[in-house]
């Protein structure tokens, strides 16, 4: 049984003004209105902020899974290129463009005397013609992929 606030003394559910003080009672809990306030901008705000990063981790996600994963582009998935600074293992000699002869006076190159390459060993791939891919690091696969 209920209590009026008014005077204190038990009333029933049915009555609608307390019959010892005449005080109007409020509704059963069953009838009351739950007034709701609407959110306030701070909350919607912070609503709308979560949702775009969880959209934002959800695309970059699936970016992430598009893009990591087959053989690498430039090795073609051997992880190793051919040399471009050697011709048959000896180094070129990057001043003539390892033609022999100086591009400016067209007479033989006074830097490798007309041989076209440098040295007998290439120190870029260390005679054996190819060299890990630049791009992949040796491994085979797309740049930026896990593993």
């Amino acid at each position: 049984m209920a209590l009026c606030p008014q005077c204190r003394k038990p009333v029933s559910a049915e009555d609608e003004a307390c019959p010892g003080c005449g005080a109007s009672l409020p509704a059963p809990q069953a009838e009351r209105q739950v007034a709701r306030r609407p959110p306030s901008d701070s909350s919607s705000y912070a609503i709308y902020i979560g949702v775009g990063v969880f959209l934002i981790v959800v695309v970059l996600g699936i970016a992430a899974l598009m893009t990591g994963s087959g053989p690498c582009n430039d090795c073609k998935g051997r992880g190793r290129v051919y040399c471009t600074m050697c011709r048959g293992g000896k180094t070129r000699c990057v001043a003539c463009n390892s033609t022999g002869q100086d591009l400016q006076t067209f007479s033989t190159c006074a830097v490798c005397k007309g041989a076209a390459v440098m040295s007998t060993t290439c120190t870029a791939c260390n005679g054996t013609q190819q060299r890990a891919c630049p791009a992949c690091r040796g491994t085979g696969r797309k740049p930026g992929a896990v593993r």
